[in-house]
């Protein structure tokens, strides 16, 4: 299993579950959530440079981005199969292929959730996704940054929480209120609302027009997409 960036929480490394060392500064630690927090997990350089290291001139920052670097580098080495961050003349990023960051995937998470009208997986998507998050901060170490991202992060879970809230009472519509974990943590985020409509957020996806199997044939010979897998991005 790859190791895991927590950034929701407290703010550490760990492997299978258990903290590994990760000896990075304060400092360090918020470029790194920058990084990690960034739609692609990769930044300008200038950008970031900038934001980190405002009152520092282009060659002070150009050091301090190597100095950075390569604390991640040292504090990595022996629980990663290659350096999970980069620098470019352009781009600093975070290879999130060698560790995993459970920001992003609760983004992936919640795509899934807020975008499917299969009930099944929508319910699967929410139960993953309160797994890593919970009701936890986002960067906590850093109370006075992140105030944007914060933000639209608790809103996206609890926009994720109250559709598998609705997925599982889709599901199975005698469930008795106050028993779903869904609803428990919305309110311990200070959401009290009802749940509202369950059967609205799932639509009956129409049927696909039919295809003759000569037209089968000939597309999966020539469509190596016809092969690749559809189901939910792996971890």
């Amino acid at each position: 299993m790859r190791p895991i960036l927590r950034l929701l929480g407290k703010c550490e490394l760990t492997v299978d579950g258990v903290p590994v060392p990760f000896k990075i500064t304060r400092k360090h630690w918020y470029v790194l959530g920058l990084v990690a927090t960034s739609p692609t997990c990769k930044m300008g350089r200038a950008e970031l440079a900038e934001a980190a290291w405002p009152m520092s001139n282009d060659r002070s920052r150009n050091v301090l981005l190597h100095i950075w670097r390569r604390a991640i580098l040292q504090s990595t080495t022996s629980i990663c199969s290659g350096p999970p961050a980069h620098l470019t003349e352009q781009h600093v990023s975070v290879d999130a292929s060698c560790i995993a960051i459970d920001y992003q995937e609760c983004n992936l998470l919640a795509d899934i959730a807020l975008t499917s009208d299969d009930p099944e997986q929508v319910l699967q998507a929410g139960m993953a996704f309160d797994a890593l998050a919970g009701d936890k901060t986002l960067l906590y170490p850093f109370p006075s940054s992140f105030v944007d991202i914060r933000r639209d992060f608790d809103n996206r879970r609890r926009a994720v929480l109250r559709r598998a809230w609705q997925a599982e009472r889709h599901l199975d519509p005698a469930t008795p209120t106050g028993t779903s974990v869904f609803e428990a943590r919305l309110q311990s985020l200070g959401d009290m609302n009802a749940i509202g409509e369950t059967e609205l957020p799932f639509k009956v996806l129409p049927e696909l027009p039919s295809v003759s199997p000569e037209k089968t044939r000939s597309f999966i010979t020539t469509s190596p997409a016809a092969t690749a897998s559809t189901g939910p991005p792996s971890r």
